[in-house]
């Protein structure tokens, strides 16, 4: 698989005296499998955010998760003390954590 793949972007014979260490070769396989994972994630997260943003312009609401979950925090720590709305989806969206490392970096 991985020298078809190499074989895509240089001659047969550089391909093979590449693959020929085994070390390499696994490496390769460790590249085009991490890529091929973060392809697949990128796409479902851009579907998951595309269902979103139809949603809310289709029926001009928020009522759909996470946003109306939210809202509800929202109202709740508003009614407790005096929150930005900005302030609050910031806090919101740069808590979200995939391996301990933060997704979107807002600040």
């Amino acid at each position: 698989m991985v020298e078809a793949i190499l074989k895509l972007f240089i001659n047969d014979q550089q391909a093979q005296s590449i693959l020929a260490n085994p070390l390499i070769e696994s490496i390769f396989l460790v590249l085009i499998l991490t890529f091929s994972v973060a392809v697949f994630m990128h796409f479902v997260l851009f579907s998951k955010l595309r269902r979103i943003r139809n949603f809310i312009t289709d029926t001009n609401s928020l009522d759909i998760s996470p946003l109306n979950r939210f809202q509800m925090e929202f109202g709740h720590k508003n009614e407790k003390e005096s929150v930005k709305v900005e302030t609050f989806v910031q806090n919101k969206f740069s808590s979200w954590r995939v391996f301990h490392i933060p997704v979107v970096s807002l600040h």
